[in-house]
């Protein structure tokens, strides 16, 4: 009610919340539930009926009002009749930017999905003792503080997230080494465990901090993995593939075994995540990043779970884990196939992961279309992939947005006047695949200028 009145310039008690809505003459009603004007909409959408000077604005969920007002630029003048939105994909996700309110967020991109963007501190006190034990003393201070410190910021990250009515997962370290994502953890579990080192490859970016086929390689990550998802308390976790992998395991067992190979390590890695969050009640979602092409760097190869070349190609590399685990894990997948390049070819993979939910991924951000010291436009890009992406995944499938200025400091993507209308279009592009290119511009600049 009152981003509604905000956005329509009027005092918040203009705007009513009632369990029988009649519109009074100029009143704003929000309705409490769904009801029969709602009944046949696919997804999280709303119904506005313009009734004697006023509207009523009927909800699938209390997140549907939440759109209808940052809607309001587009039905505002109306007074009679009916405006109906409903979204074309069921998930619409974007990584909290912590620049804006959860609420205005989800308002204004039409999301209903946030993922955490930094995840809680484990110390593994609880369910891996003997790890625990073997910290220092010191180790263990600062991990129990941090530790009690981000339990609350999940708390409140979780807290915003129900009031805005969204489903909300939260990022895993990134890379999925061990290595990284605790040193000193990861020093006292090889004390523990020391047949779990790993042996990398020969000049491989991809790392073996643990090896595979050690049983106390998967005693320690289960342990991790279940105490994270406690500490977050959020719905889910996302998990990211792509470089600085740590489990790319080149010793004799694994070569015996297969576990040497990315299609089965990545196998058995993501079971042992959907083995976890499952017991939990919780959701795993996979980013399975696939674009951009083997290189060197630095002396050393990239080559993790990618697209083509060494990695592998797409639908092949991720096989087992599309055909073998359970269809509740959600895979993300990049809409292109290659970073870093204008105009690049459109994913192969998207389309390939069914029975599982795929959503479709747009890095707005330095690695794409630029950092954004100037404008630069991906309307045109974004909304002929679009179709394309929900042709391969469906109704029930989504998008999500990663926008951003790279490297840039005081920057908020939501308040460049030149370069938001990239994420405008995407959420224009996400409830309506085929919108009016020249519509979204002109009611993109109506809202600014």
């Amino acid at each position: 009610a009152r981003i509604l009145a905000r956005e329509l310039h009027l005092l918040p008690d203009v705007v009513q919340t009632v369990e029988n809505p009649t519109a009074g003459e100029g009143a704003i009603v929000l309705t409490v539930g769904p009801g029969a004007e709602t009944r046949s909409l696919k997804h999280d959408g709303y119904v506005i009926v313009f009734r004697n000077g006023g509207a009523t604005i009927h909800r699938v969920r209390p997140r549907s009002l939440l759109y209808a007002a940052a809607d309001a630029h587009l039905w505002k003048e109306r007074n009679s009749g009916t405006f109906v939105r409903d979204p074309s994909f069921a998930i619409r996700a974007v990584p909290d930017p912590r620049q804006i309110p959860l609420t205005e967020l989800a308002s204004r991109l039409g999301v209903n999905t946030v993922i955490a963007g930094h995840a809680p501190v484990v110390s593994l006190r609880r369910t891996l003792p003997e790890v625990y034990n073997l910290l220092s003393a010191a180790d263990k201070q600062r991990l129990d503080q941090q530790e009690q410190a981000s339990a609350m910021t999940s708390a409140r990250f979780l807290q915003q997230c129900r009031d805005a009515d969204v489903t909300c997962y939260t990022d895993m370290p990134y890379g999925n080494n061990f290595s990284h994502w605790s040193a000193p953890l990861y020093e006292a579990a090889l004390k523990a465990y020391p047949t779990a080192k790993g042996t990398p490859a020969t000049t491989s970016w991809e790392k073996a901090a643990l090896c595979p086929s050690d049983p106390g390689t998967w005693k320690l990550f289960d342990a991790y993995v279940r105490e994270l998802a406690e500490q977050a308390q959020t719905d889910g976790l996302y998990a990211t593939f792509w470089d600085q992998y740590g489990m790319y395991c080149q010793c004799e067992r694994c070569k015996r075994n297969g576990l040497n190979q990315f299609p089965n390590e990545l196998y058995l890695q993501i079971k042992h995540y959907n083995d976890v969050l499952s017991s939990m009640g919780k959701k795993l979602m996979l980013r399975t990043w696939s674009s951009g092409a083997p290189h060197w760097l630095n002396g050393e190869w990239v080559h993790a779970p990618g697209q083509d070349g060494f990695g592998g190609l797409g639908d092949s590399l991720w096989s087992r884990v599309i055909q073998e685990l359970p269809a509740s894990i959600t895979l993300q997948t990049k809409v292109y196939s290659t970073d870093c390049e204008p105009d690049a070819r459109f994913n192969t993979l998207l389309g390939k992961a069914k029975p599982h939910t795929e959503l479709v991924e747009y890095q707005v951000a330095g690695q794409t279309v630029g950092r954004f010291y100037f404008p630069a436009s991906g309307v045109d890009y974004m909304a002929s992939t679009m179709k394309k992406a929900y042709a391969a995944t469906g109704p029930e499938g989504g998008s999500e947005i990663g926008p951003g200025g790279t490297h840039q400091s005081n920057y908020s993507v939501y308040d460049d006047i030149a370069n938001s209308i990239n994420v405008y279009a995407w959420r224009e592009l996400t409830w309506d695949v085929n919108a009016d290119l020249n519509k979204i511009w002109s009611d993109w600049a109506a809202t600014i200028y």
